[in-house]
């Protein structure tokens, strides 16, 4: 994990061929690398450490269970822990953070008519409105959706009911794009933002 940032470092300190290193320069790239150990072994615990949270916790909420020992037997115990909750959910978000930092971006921009996408790479949605905007001069931007993780574009299909989000089922905010019955969906949960469009179930099979 944040290998760029690792690069960096590495390549600030590197000690070029045919050189003698002095002992401060030596002592330097010690100090790095072992600090660059030391945020990979931060970073592992703390996956770890969530993954054992949430094995814990009860469908999501505040409460978690375990089992305490006494002399009848091992009973079961539920306690309500709202900051352990709370923290388990920003862990959450920020190794999310990490590793979407470690790859390029993919957005498709809806503009015009909608009939087709703009893809590109951008670091967030309002870089991907403007790349549209330049390569698509005088033409109206309506919405910017990252792609999945293999650059696919997300589409979800819906029938008569809502579209609730596919990731996390909370509410989502939408809008109606030109494009008959397509809708732009963003995930109303803090911690989850995720964003898509949504089209007619028959429309969706058949994309």
């Amino acid at each position: 994990m944040l290998k760029m940032l690792f690069e960096v470092a590495r390549q600030s300190i590197a000690i070029p061929e045919g050189t003698v290193p002095s002992q401060d320069a030596q002592r330097h790239l010690w100090i790095v690398e072992h600090q660059i150990h030391l945020a990979n072994r931060a970073l592992v615990t703390l996956k770890s450490l969530r993954i054992d949270i949430e094995a814990l916790r009860v469908d999501g909420g505040t409460k978690f269970e375990g089992t305490s020992d006494c002399d009848y037997g091992d009973d079961d115990v539920t306690l309500d822990w709202p900051n352990l909750a709370l923290m388990s959910d920003e862990l959450e978000t920020l190794l999310a953070d990490i590793e979407s930092s470690e790859r390029l971006q993919v957005w498709y921009v809806f503009h015009g008519d909608c009939q087709q996408a703009f893809r590109c790479v951008a670091d967030d949605r309002e870089q991907a409105h403007e790349q549209c905007e330049d390569a698509y001069p005088g033409e109206t931007v309506h919405a910017a959706v990252p792609a999945d993780p293999f650059g696919t574009l997300v589409m979800e299909g819906y029938g008569e009911d809502p579209v609730s989000c596919p990731k996390c089922g909370s509410r989502t905010e939408f809008g109606d794009l030109p494009r008959d019955g397509w809708q732009l969906h963003v995930c109303q949960r803090s911690n989850c933002q995720h964003s898509f469009i949504a089209v007619p179930g028959e429309e969706e099979e058949t994309a």
